[in-house]
């Protein structure tokens, strides 16, 4: 793309020095520049106008190069202030981005200890499930134990009542 461009402003200079030097006769004729702000009905009014200006002769080619280069120098100064403006937009997304970096750091930190949690009380709730087994076990004995005792230590001969 940059050989592209560099072409195509080798060509636009070419192209303009040919226009130049096959027009300087008449591009080297004097050009006398007239400004007047005030509409013409008014001119009558205020006479002599003090807001009018008239230029001396000057050659065409050097209107047309001034204006060139003012025209440069103004697309200069707005690309400028385009990068400028870029440059702060960038800046403000690597900062958002950086915050965001940081909040997805800090959020995978709390997931990795939820997960930890997670794993403890797995655990503790399998210990509960255990125990649970052996509480309903051992309750189970006691009943026994106790009908057993209610029938004067024999064990009972139906099924088991509660």
């Amino acid at each position: 793309m940059r050989l592209f461009k560099v072409i195509l402003l080798i060509l636009l200079f070419v192209c303009s020095t040919i226009f130049f030097i096959q027009n300087m006769e008449t591009l080297s004729r004097p050009m006398s520049l007239h400004f007047d702000p005030l509409p013409s009905f008014a001119q009558d009014a205020l006479k002599p106008s003090h807001l009018a200006w008239q230029g001396e002769g000057v050659p065409l080619y050097l209107v047309i190069l001034v204006s060139f280069a003012c025209g440069t120098l103004f697309a200069a100064f707005f690309f400028l202030l385009e990068h400028i403006r870029h440059a702060w937009f960038r800046g403000a997304k690597k900062r958002q981005h950086r915050a965001l970096a940081r909040e997805r750091d800090r959020l995978a930190g709390d997931l990795a200890k939820a997960g930890e949690r997670e794993s403890l009380l797995e655990a503790d709730l399998a210990k509960a499930r255990e125990r649970e087994s052996q509480l309903e076990d051992d309750l189970a004995k006691a009943r026994e134990q106790l009908r057993t005792a209610a029938n004067g230590g024999f064990p009972p001969a139906g099924p088991a009542e509660e």
